[in-house]
């Protein structure tokens, strides 16, 4: 009878030990599922965690790790302005995972796939925004290949990276990121309703009268570089066996993409780009039995000028847009209005939602 008891209570001493683990670990993955985000972000500055997404800053790249993606996107600073990743995570029902660097180009793909393969990275899409900087010749682009390197290399010494890590594989299928910078509605109402010709007016001015933007400083020094006679474009075979080993090794589909550019751009890189496109395309249908897939320019959908200027989410910078595109005065000048080669977050907006529309069947269909 004693021995019973005694078992008995042994019984119920476990059951409540095995309770309490159960309600410690339910209360422990709530709390985590709806403070990690806001926790990890209040670490940042927030300026500073949307750069990391990009790539400028302390743990940059290593984002994707957190969220096992599915489709990584790479490219340069052009690329990464150009789409707005919220709104393809929501369409695709896909984990997204981006890696862009300033100035990047096909020259630094070595090492940054090198990263993706150090990290166990394996998505099911690979998507390169194909801007004119990509495939540009060493002359152009070797410059950041060494600073890309030493960023991938730092990545891996992260303090973000080692105190992240022991949480990050809960966070797999978790929303737990926003991965693109919100715009302001505001701004987004009134660049959407604004009249195209006032826009277009006031690009004429700046082009005519020389004045400073932002990205090129000017559109004779832009004119200049694009005219040089080191300006031309190339397969860069040696690199492209890099991106095929990869694709190969990994099963990853590979989306070469181009994205949307000014008139301006589009108008002094559209033959020598095109020409040196297709015979990037070709290459890569040689060197991989993996699905490549070529997105060129949208049809019927023109990227007003207005979707370039920079406003972006400053609204103290769209009050002095907004009281100079009214009058167009000098007085309220300044150089971040307009941008030749970046998108605004409208602008990402629209160019996302419309690309998907014509290419969303290509993740419908990722199994055959």
């Amino acid at each position: 009878m004693n021995f019973f008891l005694k078992n008995k209570s042994f019984k119920t001493f476990n059951y409540v030990v095995l309770g309490i683990i159960f309600i410690v670990s339910i209360t422990f993955a709530t709390l985590l599922n709806h403070f990690f985000s806001n926790f990890f972000q209040s670490k940042l500055d927030k300026k500073l965690y949307y750069n990391s997404l990009y790539g400028n800053s302390d743990i940059g790249c290593s984002t994707i790790e957190y969220v096992d993606p599915e489709i990584i996107f790479i490219g340069d600073s052009t690329g990464y302005h150009s789409w707005d990743f919220n709104i393809f995570r929501n369409k695709t029902k896909k984990r997204i995972g981006t890696c862009f660097l300033q100035g990047f180009s096909i020259l630094s793909i070595e090492y940054l796939l090198n990263f993706f393969e150090k990290n166990q990275i394996k998505p099911k899409f690979l998507i390169l925004s194909n801007t004119y900087r990509i495939f540009l010749n060493e002359n152009i682009n070797q410059g950041f290949v060494h600073a890309h390197k030493k960023y991938l290399n730092d990545i891996e010494n992260s303090k973000y990276q080692t105190k992240f890590k022991i949480i990050s594989k809960y966070l797999i299928n978790k929303n737990s990121f926003k991965i693109t910078v919100p715009i302001n509605k505001e701004i987004e109402k009134y660049i959407k309703n604004i009249e195209n010709n006032k826009i277009d007016l006031m690009i004429d001015n700046i082009i005519f009268e020389n004045k400073e933007t932002s990205g090129f400083k000017n559109y004779s020094s832009l004119i200049n570089k694009f005219n040089d006679d080191n300006f031309f474009f190339k397969e860069h075979k040696k690199f492209l066996n890099y991106l095929c080993k990869y694709i190969s090794e990994n099963n990853t589909k590979l989306i070469l993409t181009n994205i949307p550019s000014t008139k301006i751009i589009k108008n002094l890189t559209k033959i020598k780009k095109r020409n040196n496109d297709k015979k990037v395309h070709e290459y890569l249908n040689k060197c991989t039995n993996s699905k490549i897939y070529f997105v060129n320019d949208l049809k019927d959908f023109e990227f007003k000028n207005k979707y370039f200027l920079l406003t972006n989410n400053q609204l103290d910078q769209y009050k002095k847009f907004k009281e100079y595109v009214m009058n167009l005065d000098d007085i309220n000048y300044d150089v971040g209005f307009y941008d030749f080669n970046h998108m605004n977050r409208l602008g990402a907006q629209l160019f996302t939602k419309t690309w998907l529309k014509e290419n969303e069947v290509l993740f419908k269909n990722e199994n055959k």
